[in-house]
């Protein structure tokens, strides 16, 4: 049996190590020859997984029919990922659920137009001259501004009034890709890992998101919500990704989505994509929370007629990972990693941090992830705060 990744980032390199255990052989593709994954994996090819064609010709040349796709972390070109999937009539995420999740534009018109987004968005394409008579008359602020294609937080910033967007929109000259202006909505924000089934949608583990303060309102970190704790809205939430699933064209495929839990407890669907969640999520968090592997799961049901109880979670436990958004300045003091383990209930500590380094403001992804993160365990979300906070007090810097 063949498994077949498309994007082999390091984020994929536990689904190629579950496919091997499973038995298969893994083939990778990247265009990168440095991608983490390829080295992972039996097979490795460079090449453009921008194209298709140029996937599907490689691999005749190398007389390799895949047998299932393995879903991993990637952005934009998951559409190459559902075409394959529909040209080999494999198991997995089609072009259709691909296309409606990676062009956020697209995927807010299909919200719109089934009733499931009601705010409004603007659409302002690569090579546009952004001046004040070309800008939109928007009616309310703040508005959120981010990038049509990719994934996560790239490129993501909050603008408070008309001067400021003309401004953010228009610094570079003409724009470098396309961008989309909407209406910010109010509330709390989480992240949810999950996965359909036959079109039937299994919530796996609602995530409560920690933030930094506007305009960048980037994630440091995440906690577990028992569905216990907060059964109403839980419930609330897997209906509701249940319909956007439908309208979206998820029919077999794990997914991830942030939403906003408004004033009165309605999900708002920020976005989603039908492939798992990257941020050491999938592989590592929602795994020893849940007790469940979502990857290995997914390659249980692609050859399997049983339907028993999929993606079944038993018990969620209270826990938190964070990463080490530490405030601006130069390391003075960073803790070994076996004093945190020593001192503090965690599950996973992986600092990168080390005494002289500057430490910027979070403004993406980017900018947080490579420093590390930690994982704890407690009886109450109170209880994860205090320990947060006094694992960050063992650093120290200077401005």
């Amino acid at each position: 049996m063949k498994a077949l990744v498309i994007g082999a980032s390091t984020e994929a390199v536990h689904a190629i190590q579950i496919a091997k255990r499973q038995g298969y052989e893994v083939i990778a593709l990247d265009g990168d020859p440095e991608a983490g994954g390829l080295q992972a994996a039996d097979r490795a090819f460079c090449v453009d997984i921008r194209s298709p064609q140029g996937v599907y010709l490689l691999l005749e040349k190398e007389g390799i029919r895949p047998d299932v796709i393995l879903p991993v972390p990637i952005g934009r070109f998951l559409t190459t990922t559902g075409e394959a999937n529909d040209h080999y009539g494999l198991y997995g995420v089609s072009e259709e659920g691909a296309r409606n999740s990676t062009d956020k534009w697209q995927f807010h018109q299909k919200m719109r137009k089934e009733g499931l987004r009601s705010i409004s968005a603007w659409l302002f394409l690569e090579g546009m001259q952004i001046e004040e008579t070309n800008l939109p008359a928007i009616s309310s602020y703040p508005v959120v501004v981010k990038p049509r294609y990719g994934s996560g937080s790239r490129g993501v910033r909050v603008c408070e009034n008309a001067h400021t967007l003309l401004r953010d929109l228009s610094e570079e000259g003409a724009l470098r890709e396309d961008q989309i202006v909407e209406q910010m909505v109010e509330g709390v924000e989480y992240g949810v890992d999950g996965a359909f089934e036959n079109g039937h949608f299994h919530l796996i583990l609602l995530r409560k998101k920690m933030q930094t303060p506007l305009p960048y309102r980037q994630c440091v970190g995440y906690l577990s919500v028992p569905p216990e704790s907060d059964l109403k809205f839980y419930r609330r939430v897997e209906a509701f990704l249940q319909q956007t699933g439908k309208a979206l064209g998820f029919v077999n495929c794990l997914m991830h989505a942030d939403l906003i839990r408004q004033q009165d407890d309605t999900p708002f669907l920020i976005e989603t994509s039908a492939r798992p969640s990257g941020h050491h999520l999938h592989d590592l968090f929602t795994p020893m929370v849940t007790g469940l592997d979502p990857v290995a799961s997914f390659l249980e049901l692609a050859f399997s007629t049983k339907t028993e109880e999929p993606y079944c979670v038993h018990r969620t436990k209270r826990m938190m990972i964070r990463y080490f958004d530490l405030p601006e300045g130069r390391l003075e003091k960073v803790p070994q990693e076996e004093e945190l383990e020593r001192d503090f209930p965690l599950r996973d500590v992986v600092c990168h941090l080390k005494k002289g380094d500057e430490i910027r403001e979070v403004t993406d992804g980017a900018s947080l992830m490579g420093r590390g993160y930690y994982i704890l365990e407690a009886d109450s979300e109170e209880e994860l705060h205090r320990l947060s906070a006094e694992i960050r007090s063992r650093f120290s810097s200077s401005v």
